[in-house]
């Protein structure tokens, strides 16, 4: 009796170990992006990869906005934003937020509103090699102060019945590991707390 109670708890630890490490390392994204005219958000693993739909919307004044994408660990990734145009610009300003410490954006921190710097556009993911133009600021007062309105082209008939992708990128980063707890100190408090209990029965 004492000895199957003993290697229930240690499974009861080693279970517990694993998950409080494995929860310390989840990473999660969201955004919130206008889309002129209208269009569609994913997550890729590859540039040249639609990826994942995970917010859409089919009229420019009705924001595309998502939570709790899980980022993992090691994995870059790749943020999609595929505009429909019209007799519009093609254009989108939104802010996107990493919940967690093992990914950053391409500005090197863990929020990125749109802008010409971190952006790039193009007519396919095949060929996202242009820098976007920061025209006008609609929506601008919905985000942080550094999400500007990034456009394909802001010049008629340029924009004129075209679409467009904007991409940008989400990289891994080296865990800082004083942040997360060691799952050997979990361990050895857990083999301590079997060897207490292990000496009371023995009592």
């Amino acid at each position: 009796m004492k000895i199957k109670f003993l290697k229930t708890l240690l499974i009861a630890t080693s279970l517990f170990v694993g998950a409080f490490a494995k929860a310390a390392l989840i990473t999660s994204l969201s955004g919130n992006s206008y889309i002129d005219d209208r269009g569609f958000i994913a997550i890729s693993t590859n540039d040249f990869v639609r990826g994942t739909t995970v917010a859409s919307t089919t009229f420019w004044n009705r924001p595309a906005n998502f939570s709790g994408f899980t980022l993992l660990a090691d994995v870059d990734y790749f943020i999609h934003i595929f505009v429909k145009g019209g007799n519009f610009p093609n254009n989108i300003i939104g802010e996107f937020n990493i919940d967690g410490t093992t990914h950053e954006f391409a500005n090197g921190t863990q929020t990125l509103g749109t802008n010409k710097v971190d952006w790039l556009w193009g007519t396919s993911l095949s060929n996202m090699v242009n820098a976007p133009v920061n025209v006008g600021d609609n929506f601008a007062g919905s985000f942080d102060s550094t999400s500007e309105n990034i456009f394909r082209a802001n010049k008629s008939p340029n924009y004129i019945n075209t679409n467009a992708f904007f991409t940008t990128n989400i990289s891994a980063v080296q865990l800082d590991v004083s942040s997360v707890p060691e799952p050997s100190t979990l361990a050895i408090l857990g083999l301590g707390l079997i060897g207490l209990v292990s000496r009371r029965f023995k009592k």
